[in-house]
């Protein structure tokens, strides 16, 4: 580390004594960046003009104390003054075009190097200004400089000390589109005019790069509406930052204020409308008080917004008999809630809620309610309804077998905390359950009986109250589902199923291409069975069945799936050797095997059954066979899905043969 630091003092004292020698000779080491001035200006009118990313070079003596230099700006942007000096003491100094000083700052050589490191950035407007270097202490000695400037890239030009530094300058500015801005040294200050179409909420979204920055939305009127405490009240400092807000307005025109110390700045704003019920005015005073309270009626929902210009909304409603109310409002933040009789009286506050279900019993008249924001911040959307507090009967919507039973189902009724369901066989009602929960809109009844028919109805209650009920209800027959079974025969898959008591007829369905297709309506109770022959061997099949009488359909039976294998017959047995006989049957390709039964009943009873896999397996010898006894062999596929459970195809004709031998 010594030896780095002991190089780079040699390389300051080698430059400077390098800045003597060209001061002393007046000529310069290289035109392109370095250029000597033997006698710079010393007043605004002898100032020498300098350039962007040139180097500068002169003297501070007894009788040069002072060193102006004039640049010009043709835009706002970010200059930066990098110079060293070899001298104890300097003062560096900004002045407009009119010679008023803007800036300054007074250097000390840096002990360690044995010069003076000055680096400074100036956020300026376009324009023309001068950088003085001046003699302090009485100190003297040489020094260099350079100017490099950075473009500001505004979003809208500022002209010499600023355009838009008050309302009436302010340019129009749209919603979700980015703008760059500069807070100068002689500018620290801009505005910008947006217009709000309705009542609604603006997100302000902004990043900077300046050490204390302050910013807020005001009215035409100057009075400021809303701004961020971290920020405007003492400010946020450090090197930048970044903050997202919300703010809610009612229709109009506005401004978007920036102050603070020099520096870019970039801000984005987006709207969204409060989809309020009533337009708010410019002003959102037409709904401020009793006497401009916006009509509603019992039962509907409105939506309104309390906002930073605009923080109280009346309604006014009436109620036509006696009767309970109930009120049920929601916010986006804390907001209070309030309902006054025609004289003003409050009847009912809720105070600083988000959430309100409350009721109240009123005699028929005019009322009052009133959503108030109770504090500036306390603002945004809310919604409400005002309606009689009762239970609606609930509307049925439809009863229909299930896997399990009668199953009924229902709209939900408001208030509801539960239902209670009734059934009616013949004669009366009678409750057959009940469910909990405003959402729960359906039950199953198991008691019910296949073949037979049942009514059912609903009732909403609560621990307040109970609903009427639809007193003709809905009827339907009861169905249950059916059993299937699949079989694979010589001509198809065979769907069989157990009679359902009460049925008039079936429907078989078949999933084809992904989706369930009826294949075949039997208008009959007492069929059975169907035999389904658009197969394919190897190929899988899913059946279900229904069962229906009129209008009333069963639950779908549960899926059954089979694969279709094909049978083969079988060539007739020889006897040719002593007690064996030898079988030969046709190739089934999609085969997993076969299996043979023999025995001595045409009828198979007490049968032997041997099993032989691959379906090149297509022969086979049975021994140990009774000499004089006649025997009776069959064959039949086997073939298993990827669970491992078996399919077999139908046997083929069975085949007779004497044991000779």
């Amino acid at each position: 580390m010594r030896k780095i630091f002991v190089t780079m003092l040699l390389s300051v004292l080698m430059l400077l004594s390098c800045i003597n020698t060209v001061l002393a000779a007046g000529t310069t080491t290289s035109a392109e960046t370095i250029t000597s001035v033997t006698a710079a200006g010393n007043s605004i009118s002898s100032a020498e003009s300098v350039s962007m990313d040139k180097q500068y070079s002169g003297s501070i003596t007894a009788s040069q104390t002072s060193a102006y230099y004039k640049f010009k700006l043709s835009k706002s942007g970010t200059v930066n003054l990098n110079s060293m000096a070899s001298i104890e003491k300097i003062c560096y100094e900004l002045l407009d075009s009119n010679g008023t000083s803007m800036w300054n700052s007074t250097a000390t050589k840096n002990n360690s190097l044995g010069v003076v490191s000055f680096n400074q950035d100036l956020c300026l407007t376009s324009g023309t200004y001068y950088v003085v270097l001046k003699q302090t202490d009485s100190y003297t000695g040489n020094y260099q400089f350079t100017l490099s400037f950075t473009s500001a890239n505004e979003s809208f030009a500022e002209t010499p000390g600023g355009t838009n530094n008050t309302m009436g300058t302010a340019p129009d500015i749209s919603f979700a589109e980015d703008y760059i801005g500069q807070l100068a040294i002689n500018d620290n200050c801009d505005y910008y005019k947006l217009t709000v179409p309705t009542s609604g909420q603006i997100d302000l979204s902004i990043t900077w790069k300046t050490p204390h920055i302050y910013y807020g939305i005001y009215t035409p009127e100057g009075e400021r509406l809303w701004y961020n405490s971290n920020v405007m009240d003492g400010g946020f400092w450090g090197n930048g930052g970044d903050n997202n807000h919300t703010m809610h307005v009612v229709a109009g025109t506005y401004y978007f204020g920036v102050e603070g110390d020099p520096g870019n700045y970039n801000f984005l704003l987006t709207f969204s409308s409060a989809k309020e019920s009533f337009k708010e005015n410019n002003t959102g005073t037409n709904d401020n008080t009793l006497l401009d309270a916006n009509k509603i009626s019992l039962g509907k929902t409105y939506r309104g917004q309390i906002a930073s210009n605009d923080n109280i909304d009346f309604y006014q409603f009436t109620v036509p008999k006696k009767m309970t109310v109930k009120v049920k409002a929601t916010a986006e933040r804390s907001l209070d809630f309030e309902v006054y009789n025609n004289n003003g009286t409050s009847l009912m506050k809720a105070g600083n809620y988000t959430t309100v279900d409350k009721k109240l019993d009123l005699e028929a008249g005019t009322y009052y309610f009133s959503v108030d924001g109770n504090y500036p911040y306390n603002t945004g959307d809310y919604s409400f309804s005002i309606y009689e507090y009762k239970l609606d009967t609930p509307v049925l919507k439809a009863v229909k077998n299930s896997s399990t039973g009668m199953t009924i189902t229902w709209k939900s009724v408001t208030d509801a905390a539960g239902y209670k369901i009734y059934r009616k066989n013949s004669g009366s009602w009678s409750e057959v359950g009940s469910v909990s929960g405003i959402n729960t809109t359906s039950y199953t009844d198991t008691t019910v009986k296949s073949g037979k028919t049942y009514t059912y109805t609903v009732a909403a209650f609560n621990p307040d109250l109970i609903s009427n009920y639809n007193t003709k209800g809905l009827s339907l027959k009861y169905l249950s589902m059916p059993t299937v079974t699949l079989t694979n025969s010589s001509k198809g898959i065979i769907v069989s199923w157990k009679k359902v008591a009460g049925a008039s007829g079936y429907y078989v369905d078949c999933k084809i291409s992904g989706k369930w297709k009826t294949v075949k309506t039997i208008k009959d109770s007492d069929v059975k069975s169907y035999t389904y022959t658009k197969v394919k061997n190897g190929s899988s099949y899913s059946f279900r069945v229904r069962a229906f009488s009129g209008k009333a359909v069963s639950a779908a039976s549960s899926t059954t799936k089979a694969i279709r294998v094909t049978g083969v017959s079988m060539k007739t047995p020889k006897n040719v050797a002593y007690q064996r006989l030898e079988l030969n049957w046709e190739k089934n390709s999609k085969a997993a095997g076969y299996e043979i039964q023999y025995g001595t009943s045409k009828s198979f009873k007490g049968a032997s059954t041997r099993r032989y896999s691959g379906a090149n397996s297509t022969s086979c010898v049975i021994t140990g066979l009774t000499k004089g006894k006649t025997y009776y062999v069959r064959v039949r596929v086997y073939t298993a899905d990827s669970s491992g459970k078996w399919y077999y195809s139908a046997w083929s004709s069975a085949k007779s043969i004497k044991i000779t031998k």
